[in-house]
């Protein structure tokens, strides 16, 4: 089974610090540590650029670093700025199509709350066949 781990929860500066991104990734390692024959594929956004390689050095030692993937968001998308719906349905498309891309069995995002001013893509996955997301 592909299980891919979008960890944007464990990204933002206001959460990677706090209970939601610890929870993140502390989850996403246990998963990877029990995988057995199943493939984690972990997702990041690149937005949070400053995020990325230390979530790396965190999964270095338990996935390939292939599995860790990122895909890039057209910027700006706060949902606050009424001038960024555009971009944010756009980025929102970009995201579905790069899950969808994965060819997953199931995607686990950790967190769909993380703060109206951040610039986040939580939005539900649509068109993917018989996938299946879990929170």
């Amino acid at each position: 089974m592909r299980i891919v781990i979008d960890l944007q929860g464990a990204q933002t500066t206001g959460s990677r610090n706090r209970g939601i991104g610890r929870y993140s990734l502390s989850l996403a390692q246990a998963i990877a540590r029990q995988r057995d024959e199943h493939e984690i594929i972990i997702v990041l956004n690149g937005i949070f650029a400053d995020s990325i390689d230390p979530i790396r050095k965190d999964f270095a030692e338990l996935l390939p670093a292939e599995n860790i993937k990122v895909w890039h968001p057209l910027k700006p998308v706060h949902a606050a700025d009424p001038a960024n719906i555009w971009r944010r349905k756009a980025s929102e498309a970009i995201r579905e199509f790069f899950l969808a891309s994965l060819q997953p069995d199931m995607v686990l995002v950790s967190s769909l709350f993380e703060g109206f001013g951040a610039p986040r893509h939580l939005e539900w996955i649509r068109g993917c066949g018989t996938l299946r997301i879990l929170l």
